[in-house]
């Protein structure tokens, strides 16, 4: 899977629970690690079938119902971009800060925002760094950096000889061989547009956010 980026909308009272209460942070992520969907009982639906069940010492289940129906009206009713609590920019995270900063790992904020800056939170040391938030103050000069950046700035910030001697992750895409529907920078480019959006909507309703990597 590689590493990835995600990025979650919260309220500053949020960041407050989280910065006296970090254990409270970890249940954010509970389901990320979960091995699998919610699930739920199968039982007989007949009366005295239901009851001979329960004597056995078996049980079967089936993925939850409530969970189930959730999934696909995910999949049938995408949710837009501006109305998501959390997403993630897969492995476009590290070129985009190189296009933010032209850097591999320094720049300021609010540049550097993906990998650095914020305030770390929970207690627990994280493979790939801490989880950091910023407050929704913080908020609002990252969502008016993205919108400063055209379509055009960003592909002449773009640099596959430099990227790929800068080890920026992932290392091996940036000077293969690519056609106009399997393109490194088009890759970029549409994750970008999420992230702008994204950020403004956060921006837009006074939020805040916690950006991790994975």
């Amino acid at each position: 899977m590689g590493m990835t980026c995600a990025l979650r909308r919260v309220r500053d009272d949020e960041l407050d629970q989280f910065r006296t209460n970090p254990a409270r942070l970890e249940s954010v992520f509970a389901a990320e690690d979960a091995l699998g969907p919610p699930v739920e009982e199968v039982l007989p639906s007949n009366r005295v079938l239901r009851a001979l069940w329960r004597l056995v010492p078996i049980s079967v289940t089936q993925v939850s119902s409530q969970a189930a129906h959730r999934d696909h009206a995910e999949q049938s009713e995408p949710v837009a971009v501006a109305d998501r609590t959390e997403i993630d920019l897969d492995k476009a995270w590290h070129g985009l800060h190189f296009l933010f900063t032209g850097t591999a790992w320094k720049g300021e904020l609010p540049n550097s925002f993906l990998i650095s800056g914020g305030e770390e939170l929970g207690d627990e040391e994280r493979e790939n760094g801490p989880v950091r938030g910023f407050s929704a103050d913080h908020v609002l000069p990252i969502a008016s950096f993205l919108d400063s950046l055209s379509d055009e700035e960003l592909r002449r910030r773009y640099d596959p000889a430099r990227m790929t001697e800068l080890d920026i992750y992932p290392y091996v895409i940036w000077l293969r061989p690519s056609t106009p529907e399997d393109s490194p920078f088009d890759y970029l480019l549409e994750c970008f547009d999420d992230l702008r959006t994204f950020v403004d909507a956060a921006a837009a309703s006074g939020d805040g956010l916690i950006v991790y990597i994975n």
